[in-house]
């Protein structure tokens, strides 16, 4: 079935090319039918002492939100680039240009954008049946891990997206925490590598200036996340630097302290530039019931005050560290408090409702003030 749909794609878009006049087929993946690149590109790791923050809320992105994180010490923002095309494997579905329109808005504005690629899946709430389950990224006929045109596909489409983008990015941040079954599901440790490989691949033929890099949330099981570092980051790796996750003193103990271990451990297993792509800290009330259940140990209640002490001294701890090119906190904007998490669609649950630098109406919380505060540490 796989097979004769991708027929059906390709005998699709050879006769829109008729119709167009070409005298050759069209590439369903490249609708531009821009010649590629000849010769080599160097690949340009394009950060230093960068302070960013991921962009969870790419639909409410206004050229003032923009404005405000570059006045405030901003200088890099994270972006993830949904799979691009709609039902016929041509045409860019909303999600891609909803993500792409936020991306001109912040490039626009003086933010340097690093795109994320598309993870397989995810286990989340389904409203639809009441369960926490796995959701596919993917659309269905792209699911078989142990198939060549699973692969094909997912590269296919990054360097669409990659050749798409590439005048305003060049940094891509590939999948996310492969080393957690949470986004990889019944994946095995070679398929999660090839998956990896296959999207960074795509990417540098889309844009052969691109680096690539993986993230890691590394304290969940520090070996597993080591087995897989050691098979992408051989010396045949397509990957530029590393990247690493970690929220220390909301989902794990400790503090910003704890990240020295970390960054130490990893640096050395991988052998390239470091960037912390998450850390964060919930400025919800602390609940030992709650999914975070920990909380920054010595520092008071936990609170929004508390939380904007605790973006500015893992910013200090930072640019203590010359092999860590830049920082990404989780995320720009509370979630919708009255929601559920997605995660578990427990209303109760403040897992994702609570670890903006901006309040859910987008106005600013005091985490935005340590930000600017902790980004003088690299001046």
């Amino acid at each position: 079935m796989k097979k004769r749909m991708f027929a059906a794609m390709l005998a699709l878009a050879m006769a829109l090319s008729l119709l167009a006049g070409c005298t050759e087929p069209a590439d369903p993946t490249d609708p531009s039918g821009d010649p590629e690149p000849t010769g080599p590109v160097e690949t340009v790791i394009d950060m230093k002492n960068d302070v960013g923050v991921t962009i969870n809320w790419q639909q409410k992105i206004t050229p003032e939100v923009a404005k405000l994180l570059k006045d405030s010490g901003v200088t890099y923002v994270r972006i993830v680039f949904s799979y691009p095309f709609g039902a016929d494997g041509i045409t860019p579905n909303a999600g891609y240009m909803t993500a792409k329109r936020c991306a001109q808005v912040c490039h626009d504005a003086g933010l340097k954008i690093m795109a994320q690629s598309i993870w397989p899946g995810g286990m989340a709430y389904n409203a639809a049946t009441g369960q926490v389950q796995w959701t596919s990224n993917l659309p269905e006929v792209y699911e078989d891990y142990d198939d060549e045109y699973f692969y094909k596909m997912v590269k296919a489409a990054y360097k669409y997206v990659a050749k798409d983008i590439k005048d305003i990015c060049s940094t891509w941040l590939v999948s996310n925490e492969p080393d957690i079954s949470t986004y990889t599901g019944p994946m095995t440790v070679d398929q999660i590598v090839r998956y990896i490989e296959s999207s960074a691949e795509g990417i540098k033929e889309g844009n052969p200036a691109a680096s690539c890099g993986v993230n890691m949330l590394v304290e969940v099981w520090e070996e597993y996340s080591l087995k897989i570092v050691r098979q992408l980051y051989d010396e045949d790796s397509v990957l530029d630097w590393m990247g690493l996750d970690g929220y220390y003193g909301t989902l794990q103990e400790g503090g910003p302290e704890t990240w020295e271990y970390y960054i130490n451990t990893f640096y050395e297993a991988a052998g390239v530039p470091i960037v912390i792509t998450e850390y964060g800290y919930s400025s919800a009330e602390y609940d030992p019931k709650n999914t975070c259940k920990y909380q920054w140990e010595g520092h008071g209640a936990r609170g929004p005050e508390v939380q904007g002490e605790y973006i500015k001294a893992c910013l200090e701890l930072f640019a203590k560290h010359p092999e860590v090119l830049g920082s990404f906190w989780y995320a720009l904007s509370d979630d919708d408090p009255t929601g559920v998490c997605w995660e578990c669609g427990d209303p109760e649950c403040n897992l994702y409702s609570s670890w903006g630098l901006l309040n859910h109406d987008n106005t600013p919380k005091p985490a935005l003030g340590g930000l600017s505060e902790g980004a003088k540490a690299y001046h």
